[in-house]
């Protein structure tokens, strides 16, 4: 391990935005932004809350502000929220996260489509260790999506999450986004 993975999903929020573990979708920091982008694809809403799992995908930037103008509800303070391109989940071929166990490669993963990414993992989720992982990896990941990853837990250490899909996304135009890089 090179640099120590962020123990606090503040550190990690900070970091990712900075595009320091590699390919992520499209992001703002504050509806300002998203806004001023000629960005014209659809959107997710994500509290920025530690421990809110809350989020509104697929939503145009009109559709964004209707749901931030309505008083007193949890959406009326944007100061809550990041921004990020939606990704295509009919496109998802695995999602998962993966970390180094006594096992070789411990993976959870899930191969679930059409269903939001956050809720996917957890709907039917699988565990793989050692050759079985590499396996799974090796058969549904690209080769630069894979290296990169094996950079991530060689540099990092900790848990590795991400979705590979069907053709490229985010700002790197992998196959695959890495959401988050954590040891917490």
């Amino acid at each position: 391990m090179i640099k120590p993975a962020p123990k606090t999903k503040s550190d990690y929020y900070k970091r990712w935005f900075k595009g320091e573990f590699g390919n992520k979708p499209r992001t703002w920091d504050t509806l300002q932004a998203l806004m001023e982008d000629p960005y014209d694809g659809l959107v997710t809403i994500r509290f920025r809350d530690i421990g809110n799992p809350s989020f509104a995908p697929y939503l145009t930037k009109s559709q964004i502000l209707d749901r931030l103008q309505v008083p007193k509800s949890r959406w009326s303070e944007t100061a809550n929220f990041t921004f990020n391109e939606s990704m295509p989940d009919d496109r998802v071929v695995i999602q998962g996260f993966i970390m180094r166990s006594t096992l070789g490669l411990e993976f959870h993963y899930s191969m679930e489509q059409n269903v939001p990414c956050s809720m996917r993992f957890w709907k039917k989720s699988r565990i793989v260790y050692g050759v079985s992982a590499y396996v799974l990896l090796r058969d549904y990941m690209p080769a630069p999506d894979r290296e990169h990853l094996e950079w991530l837990l060689d540099t990092y250490g900790g848990v590795v999450e991400f979705t590979t899909f069907e053709m490229p996304v985010g700002y790197d135009k992998l196959c695959t986004i890495f959401w988050e890089v954590r040891d917490y």
